[in-house]
């Protein structure tokens, strides 16, 4: 691919239209031609290899400051969200070609990805899953190694779920996908909300600095006609619905205050056991019973969850 038609006016640089090779943001992998991405990491800043991957023959690298390694630095105030946008159209922008549905929160998020695919394929879509345990492409079961791929690693997948004919892509979406911009240019159709309880302290210091990592979702993120559900029965999902106004909030406990009840999708358990779960689900003055054979008080909880987001 040509540098100029790579960079689609987002980057300015004096090089001349080379073609390129490749992109990487590791740089144990440049090859000759390609374009080196500067990131900074927890531990690592890639703009210390910058001249190391031009001496392996990289045609250009991304960096936020002038290192003084002549032409062949592409200037940018953020590397991450111009490699981001270079991996995008690197695979013909397949993020473009398909809906995304996006849920994130600390539990259930494997589960309800599932439930939301099953009811899509049900009504006839094509569906892609990117997931926890695994990816899929309709059917089929594709090696995952994160639950939020890297943007590279990402737009390869979307790129292969477009070519399948996937009409859209259930993804759960981890808070580390989200802090390092891992999602590139993807625009969600529809965000759910699960829930946050303590995990990945280690990561995020302290529970506050873990939400505003999870509302990235549904701040920062493109939110343009997205429909967005959200927990009301957990204190951090209410917050969300302050932050995405005119969502869909669903619980087994009352609406939030701040929210139309026209907008709360109100659950009631009525018997679980072995044989499953039967649930009344309530929503504009609407009520049906509902029965699975999945079990647990858990699995109530995203039963619930995946019925908002039909409602969204």
């Amino acid at each position: 691919m040509q540098l100029y038609t790579l960079l689609e006016d987002n980057a300015k640089t004096s090089l001349e239209n080379l073609e390129i090779t490749g992109l990487t943001d590791d740089s144990r992998k440049v090859q000759s031609g390609m374009v080196f991405a500067c990131i900074r990491g927890e531990r690592f800043d890639g703009h210390t290899a910058a001249a190391e991957a031009l001496e392996k023959g990289a045609a250009a690298v991304l960096v936020d400051h002038d290192l003084g390694l002549g032409d062949r630095q592409i200037l940018t105030e953020d590397t991450r969200a111009l490699y981001g946008k270079l991996c995008a159209a690197w695979f013909g922008h397949p993020e473009r070609k398909m809906r995304f549905i996006g849920v994130t929160g600390t539990n259930g998020k494997t589960t309800i990805t599932n439930l939301i695919k099953h009811i899509l394929t049900e009504n006839g879509r094509k569906v892609g899953l990117i997931g926890t345990i695994q990816n899929e492409i309709g059917d089929e079961i594709v090696h995952t190694d994160n639950t939020t791929p890297f943007v590279y690693d990402l737009m390869a997948l979307y790129a292969k779920m477009a070519e399948a004919g996937c009409d859209d892509v259930v993804m759960e979406v981890s808070s580390f996908g989200l802090v390092q911009q891992r999602i590139g240019e993807t625009h969600f159709a529809a965000a759910v909300f699960t829930n946050l309880t303590q995990d990945h302290l280690d990561y995020h210091k302290d529970m506050e600095s873990y939400f505003r990592a999870k509302s990235h979702l549904f701040t920062d993120v493109p939110r343009a006609d997205k429909a967005v559900a959200t927990n009301a029965d957990d204190v951090y999902g209410v917050r969300i619905a302050g932050l995405a106004k005119g969502c869909v909030t669903y619980g087994f406990g009352g609406c939030p205050a701040g929210v139309s009840p026209e907008q709360h999708l109100h659950g009631e358990l009525l018997e679980q056991g072995t044989s499953g779960i039967r649930l009344r689900m309530t929503f504009r003055g609407k009520s049906w019973e509902f029965h699975s054979p999945l079990i647990g008080r858990f699995n109530a909880d995203n039963l619930l969850t995946a019925q908002s987001m039909a409602l969204a």
